[in-house]
C-alpha cells in the first residue's frame, strides 16, 4: 500500500508537472512578452485561489473513516467554491490591468475551483478505493493534455492554453466525483438543506491555513505585478518562466524530503551556528544576485533569468528545509509567523533598499522571504515559542 501510494502520488505530480511545464514553454515561445507575463500571473492567481479554497484538505480527508464524514467536509468546500465567484467578480471589477483578459481570468478561476473540489475527494478516495484508482485519472488526463500541447497543429495562443488548463482540472474533478458519487450526492443534500454551518468546525483549521496562505501569496502577487510592469516585458516573461520551473523542482524536493531525517538532524537543531550560517549564506547569494544584475544587459533575458535563479535556488533550499520543519512540528501560531511576517518584512526592506522597480528587486524580495522564514523557524525551534 505504501509503495503503491508513493508510485501513484509521484506519477501524478510528475505527469502534472510535465504538462504544465511543457505548456508554459510553448506559451513562452508562441506569445508576446506581455501576454506571457499575464499568463504566468494568472497561474499565480490560480494558486492563490486554490490555497484559500483547499488548504490542507487532501491530508485532512485521509483521516476520515466514513462517507458521512467526507460528505460533511466536502459540503463546506462546495459552499466556499461557489462563494468564491463573488471574489472573482470583485477581481474583475477592480483589476483594470486585466480588463482585456476577462475570459482567461474566469477560466483560470473556474479551474482553481475544480482543483479545490478535487483535493478532499482525492484524500478520501486514496483511503477508500486505493491510490492507483484515485490518481490514475489525473495521470491519464495530464498525459493526454501534454500530447495535445506537443502535437497539436495549433499554437498555444489566445484562449487555448487557458482552455487546456481548465479542461485538465475539470475532467480530473468529474472523474473523481463519479468515483465518490455517494460523497458528492450527500454533500449536495447537506448544502440544499442549509446544514453546512453544523460542519464548519471540521474545517476551522483548514480555513485558517487557507487565509494566511492567501495573504502570503497575495503580497507576492502584488509585488510581481508592480515589478513586471516596471521592467522590460522580455525580462519579466523570462523570469516568470524560469520561476515556474524552479517552483516545480521545489515541490519535488518537498515530496522527497518529507519526513526525512535530514530535516531535523542536518539543519534545524536551532543553535547559533546555524543562524549565522543562514545569514552568511544569504549575504553571499545577495552579492551574487547583485553582481549578476549589474551585467544583465550583456545576457539574453532567458540566460539572465536562469543564472539569477540558480543563485537564488542555492539559498531557496534553506526555505525548503524550513517549510518541511514547520510541517513536521506543526503549530498554527508558529505557522502564522512563518507565513505572514516574511513577505511583509521583505516588501518593506526591498522597497527601502533596491526599490521594487529594479531588475534585481524580484530576487531580493524572494531572498529576504527565504532568509526570514528560515530564521523564524530556527528561533522557534530554539525557544519553543511562536516567535
Amino acid at each position: 500500500m505504501v509503495l503503491n501510494k508513493a508510485v501513484a502520488v509521484g506519477s501524478s505530480i510528475f505527469s502534472r508537472a510535465v504538462f504544465f511545464l511543457s505548456l508554459a514553454s510553448y506559451v513562452y515561445a508562441s506569445n508576446s512578452d506581455h501576454d506571457v507575463v499575464v499568463f504566468f500571473q494568472l497561474l499565480f492567481l490560480q494558486a492563490i485561489v486554490i490555497a484559500f479554497l483547499s488548504a490542507s484538505g487532501f491530508f485532512r480527508a485521509q483521516n476520515f473513516t466514513t462517507a458521512d464524514q467526507a460528505s460533511a467536509f466536502f459540503s463546506v468546500y462546495l459552499v466556499l467554491g461557489v462563494s468564491s465567484l463573488l471574489a472573482l467578480l470583485g477581481f474583475l471589477f477592480f483589476s483594470e490591468q486585466y480588463s482585456a483578459y476577462k475570459i482567461p481570468v474566469i477560466l483560470i478561476w473556474g479551474g482553481a475551483v475544480f482543483t479545490a473540489f478535487s483535493s478532499p475527494l482525492s484524500g478520501y478516495l486514496i483511503i477508500s478505493q486505493g491510490p492507483i484508482k484515485t490518481f490514475l485519472p489525473s495521470i491519464v488526463v495530464a498525459i493526454i493534455c501534454t500530447l495535445i500541447v506537443g502535437f497539436s497543429p495549433y499554437e498555444m495562443i489566445g484562449l487555448q492554453p487557458y482552455l487546456l488548463i481548465v479542461g485538465y482540472q475539470a475532467v480530473t474533478f468529474l472523474v473523481l466525483a463519479v468515483l465518490a458519487k455517494d460523497v458528492v450526492a450527500s454533500a449536495i443534500v447537506i448544502v440544499k438543506n442549509l446544514k453546512v454551518s453544523e460542519y464548519l468546525g471540521h474545517v476551522k483549521e483548514n480555513l485558517n491555513i487557507g487565509v494566511i496562505l492567501t495573504i502570503h501569496l497575495a503580497i507576492i502577487f502584488q509585488f510581481r505585478e508592480t515589478w513586471s510592469s516596471s521592467v522590460a516585458p522580455s525580462v519579466a516573461s523570462a523570469v516568470f518562466l524560469v520561476f515556474r520551473f524552479s517552483d516545480t523542482l521545489m515541490q519535488f524536493t518537498h515530496m522527497v524530503l518529507s519526513r526525512h531525517a535530514v530535516v531535523s538532524k542536518v539543519y534545524f537543531a536551532g543553535n547559533s551556528s546555524r543562524i549565522a550560517l543562514v545569514l552568511v549564506w544569504a549575504g553571499i547569494c545577495s552579492f551574487g544576485l547583485y553582481y549578476t544584475a549589474q551585467y544583465s544587459a550583456a545576457f539574453a533575458p532567458l540566460m539572465f533569468a536562469i543564472t539569477a535563479q540558480i543563485i537564488l535556488d542555492i539559498f531557496r533550499q534553506v526555505w525548503g528545509l524550513a517549510f518541511l520543519s514547520q510541517m513536521e512540528n506543526f503549530k498554527l501560531m508558529n505557522y502564522y509567523w512563518y507565513v505572514i511576517f516574511p513577505p511583509i518584512f521583505s516588501y518593506i526592506v526591498t522597497y527601502l533598499t533596491v526599490g521594487n522597480q529594479t531588475i534585481v528587486a524580484i530576487y531580493t524580495f524572494n531572498l529576504i522571504i527565504v532568509a526570514t522564514g528560515a530564521l523564524i523557524t530556527l528561533l522557534q525551534l530554539r525557544r519553543g515559542s511562536p516567535l
